[in-house]
């Protein structure tokens, strides 16, 4: 039978200790960037904001259009992939929305047209 604390049966601080310590494996980590990143693979780039998947890009114009289509709804499945290539990703200029298209380049793989 479970110890629910509003039968008395356990002391609601100690019910809350519990599910903050069932709780604490499902927690994210905080973004670590300001705003989207790039992942490179091959001749594109992944771009990630928030731990959300905003599409691939192997040009300005198709980085343009991933950072212009706007964020997707949380996955785990998508977060616990990204969680893994963190220390791969590289943050964008801050304020994108404002550098012109031919600065972004710089996210793009040297392969890649611009």
């Amino acid at each position: 039978m479970e110890r629910v604390p509003c039968c008395g049966e356990e002391p609601a601080a100690q019910h809350y200790v519990r599910l903050l310590d069932a709780l604490a494996g499902l927690r994210l980590k905080a973004w670590p960037f300001d705003g989207p990143a790039v992942l490179r693979e091959g001749d594109a780039v992944h771009v990630i904001d928030g731990w959300c998947h905003l599409g691939t890009a192997r040009s300005d114009e198709e980085l343009w259009a991933c950072l212009s289509n706007g964020r997707p709804g949380f996955d785990r499945d998508t977060y616990r992939i990204l969680i893994k290539h963190q220390a791969k990703m590289q943050g964008l200029p801050a304020g994108n929305s404002r550098i012109s298209q031919g600065q972004l380049h710089c996210a793009l793989p040297s392969s890649a047209s611009v």
